[in-house]
This record gives C-alpha cells, sequence and structure tokens, in this order.
C-alpha cells in the first residue's frame, strides 16, 4: 500500500470528524464522522461553506481563523504572536515584530 493510499484510508476510519477547507471557508473535503456529526450526506458537504455549520459567534471567530490563515499568519490567538516561518514581512497577527524575529524568539 502506497503511503497516500495508507493516509486516505486513516483519514476516512478516523472517529474525529475531520474538514478540509480552502481559505475562503469552502469544504473541499470531509470524512464520513464530520457528515455524520453534522447529520447530513457525505456527498453534500464538499462545495458547502462552513459558516453553514455556525451560529453567529462561531462564523465571526471562524473568519478571523481563515484572515489570519490566507495571511500566513499560524497564531490560534489574536493574543499570541504567530509563529509562521521566517519572512520580512508581518503577518498581520497583530504582533509589533516582524515575523523573522517571532518566528525564532528573539526579542525585537
Amino acid at each position: 500500500m502506497e503511503l497516500g493510499d495508507l493516509y486516505r484510508q486513516v483519514v476516512r476510519s478516523l472517529s474525529d470528524g475531520i474538514l478540509v477547507l480552502d481559505l475562503d471557508g469552502t469544504i473541499r473535503y470531509a470524512n464520513q464522522s464530520c457528515a455524520d456529526l453534522v447529520r447530513m450526506p457525505l456527498d453534500d458537504l464538499a462545495g458547502r461553506h462552513m459558516h453553514d455549520f455556525l451560529d453567529a459567534d462561531g462564523r465571526v471567530h471562524s473568519q478571523g481563523f481563515l484572515d489570519r490563515a490566507a495571511r500566513g499568519c499560524s497564531s490560534r490567538r489574536r493574543s499570541t504572536p504567530c509563529s509562521s516561518r521566517p519572512t520580512a514581512r508581518p503577518c498581520g497577527c497583530g504582533s509589533s515584530r516582524p515575523a523573522s524575529s517571532r518566528a525564532s524568539g528573539s526579542s525585537g
């Protein structure tokens, strides 16, 4: 069995719901456990927007994650400086230090 086939088999068989999203929040892949969680047929999830399954607070919160991901920021908390790969431009996570100093942990 090739590694890609093994990966697909593992993801499909997980009891945890797995979603793969585009940066705009469109669902590109969901496993059966995810479909079971939202009580929808698996084939109906791809192409839907993740906001279809969230309340108003969840939409606002998730949009912040999508916006930061689109800017290349990997931080999960707004108050936590981003740990994105070193670059000369800030990632937009709100930290005043350049991304290169955040990634290396230096104070700048």
